[in-house]
């Protein structure tokens, strides 16, 4: 059996490798159903599937949004890329 390495946690208070909270399937899941409750108490109904619809969208329009954003970061730098 291979030794298993002790993991350290990070000590900034940090996950690794976290992402911000709007990149997350959760964080947009919970905001869709609760969207979908409210819209439900006031007689609209959204299914299951166009739940699941909704965040797929939310989250690809938030890939976009990120891409664009970095691209138009660079465009606009004013220093050089360096390794």
């Amino acid at each position: 059996m291979p030794e298993q390495l002790p993991v350290e946690p990070p000590t900034d208070g940090q996950l690794t490798g976290a992402k911000p909270w709007y990149e997350s399937k959760g964080v947009i899941g919970a905001l869709v159903t609760t969207g979908a409750i409210v819209l439900n108490m006031v007689g609209f109904n959204v299914g299951e599937v166009l739940q699941e619809e909704i965040v797929e969208a939310t989250l690809s329009v938030v890939a976009i949004a990120g891409t664009v954003y970095g691209l138009i970061g660079r465009l606009v730098a004013t220093k050089e890329v360096t390794e």
